[in-house]
Formats: structure tokens, sequence, C-alpha cells
């Protein structure tokens, strides 16, 4: 059982990681992400796009993020969770599973 990742997810994680630089976390707005991420979905919807792409990393545990303030003075943190067990231990109930 293979475990892929959504394109938008792997935009989003790419684009984090080169923001973060040698931390785990950065707190950078919404747009700023949107326009480091730069592509749309096929509704021309780039904030959509970077959404769903944050979403499935928060629902796998790779990210999490708190927002703080509100409308433009609003800065989010994301903080990535690298090495954190929840696909290995996807990967290796899979294998019991087959053995």
């Amino acid at each position: 059982m293979a475990y892929q990742v959504p394109v938008s997810a792997r935009d989003v994680a790419r684009q984090l990681a080169r923001l973060c630089g040698d931390d785990s976390r950065v707190a950078v707005s919404w747009r700023s992400l949107e326009d480091a991420v730069n592509v749309r979905d096929r509704l021309n919807r780039t904030r959509a796009y970077v959404q769903r792409g944050v979403e499935c990393l928060e629902r796998e545990g790779w990210l999490s993020h708190e927002t703080v303030g509100s409308r433009r003075g609003a800065v989010t943190t994301f903080y990535l969770m690298p090495g954190d067990a929840t696909f290995v231990g996807r990967r290796m109930e899979a294998l019991e599973a087959v053995a």
C-alpha cells in the first residue's frame, strides 16, 4: 500500500520548507504563502489550492499552524513536524496486514 500526498500538499510543503530554512517554523501571511507556492487550481484559485494543501498536511500530522491577529494584520505561524511517526506507523500497519 503506497501512500501518495496530493500535489497541492507537496507544493505547500516544499515552499514552507524553503521559507523555514534551518528552522522548523515560519511566520508568514497566507498571501505570502500563496505567492511562494504560485500555483492555481482548475478554477484559477491560488488561495483554495494552498488551503487544501495545508489541510492535507495537518490531517496527516506533518504540519500545524496558528494565526495571531485578524484580517489584514494577521500573521500565521506554520510549524513543520518532520520525522513524525504517522507515515511510518501506517506503513508498518500495512506491512503487518500483508504478513
